[in-house]
């Protein structure tokens, strides 16, 4: 038997949040920070294939970036290549180990593992566990409550609304609109990306997106080679 097999392709995260469509973030609490914090090359905190003037922002948020040539933090940037969330999430979901299939549902107190905190709410959190959690919300919504947290690839087909405490090591990729609500502290350590919009702490409470370069590579340098062709050969 002869068999092609290939190595999964490391994910191209372009800032902690990256958008595809107009987005608010608010509050005093807010912290979108894109100086890598596993030592790696900083970014960007938030880029939008939209201007910049398509990222608003209420109260005082503080979201900071890589330093330009000219000395100034790009926090915000605009008119990033698409990177086409809902195939990135198409090449993931049949691995899955975690599949829900859902319509405009609510999930309490889920857990695919728990991320060892950093000494703050601003601080890289860290984990060794790799799942693979896939939800498909039939083009609506999932929301998850109750101090959720996990470790891996978060993949959303549809809206995903973050609601009290959250923890997640790794990446969530979200085909719509991303919404962080409620109080409870949030922590995403690595990146999300979302084929829609964020809202970003709509009430209240630490709501934190910490980049972290190898919370991203750990995703894909530690799952199986993917199988792409095999054929029976007669010796």
């Amino acid at each position: 038997m002869e068999a092609e097999i290939t190595r999964l392709s490391p994910f191209t995260v372009p800032s902690p949040l990256y958008v595809e469509a107009p987005t608010t973030i608010q509050g005093t609490s807010t912290h979108i920070i894109g100086i890598d914090q596993c030592g790696g090359t900083n970014l960007p905190g938030i880029s939008t294939t939209l201007t910049t003037s398509t990222v608003g922002r209420n109260g005082n948020p503080s979201i900071t970036g890589s330093t330009s040539p000219t000395g100034v933090p790009p926090s915000i940037v605009g008119g990033v290549t698409n990177i086409r969330v809902q195939a990135m999430i198409d090449s993931q979901k049949e691995a899955a180990n975690y599949r829900y299939d859902v319509h405009s549902a609510t999930h309490t107190g889920m857990n695919w593992g728990m991320p060892v905190p950093g000494a703050t709410q601003q601080s890289a959190t860290s984990c060794d566990v790799n799942n693979i959690v896939y939800y498909n919300t039939d083009d609506t919504y999932i929301k998850l409550t109750g101090g959720s947290s996990g470790c891996g690839i978060l993949l959303i087909d549809g809206d995903l609304e973050l609601h009290g405490g959250f923890l997640w090591y790794g990446v969530v990729l979200v085909s719509g609109n991303v919404i962080f609500t409620g109080g409870g502290g949030k922590n995403i350590t690595g990146g999300v990306l979302a084929g829609g919009s964020a809202d970003v702490d709509i009430v209240g409470d630490d709501a934190n997106i910490v980049y972290c370069s190898s919370a991203i590579s750990d995703q894909t340098e530690h799952q199986p080679l993917r199988r792409l062709s095999w054929k029976e050969k007669n010796i």
